[in-house]
């Protein structure tokens, strides 16, 4: 999009300056709102992912307490049918 931009800034011979100027700020702005939206998404995936790794986190911690546990019952009962 902005090659669009820079493009038919540079073919337009009879423009004033301020006019290019001004197109170009606008350019800029549009670009700077991109931008921020950018690292908006980024950041909120980033976010994500985080909470994801938590969330795998926690159910690991889970699994090996259960799994320990069901260890100690079976344990338990080999030594009452012993």
């Amino acid at each position: 999009m902005y090659q669009h931009i820079i493009d038919k800034l540079r073919s337009i011979q009879s423009r004033s300056k301020g006019d290019l100027l001004r197109q170009a700020i606008d350019a800029l702005e549009q670009l700077q709102q991109e931008l921020k939206d950018e690292r908006y998404r980024h950041d909120r995936y980033r976010d994500f992912e985080v909470a994801e790794a938590e969330q795998l986190r926690q159910m690991r911690i889970e699994r090996d307490m259960l799994a320990k546990k069901l260890r100690e019952v079976e344990e338990r009962q080999n030594e009452s049918l012993a």
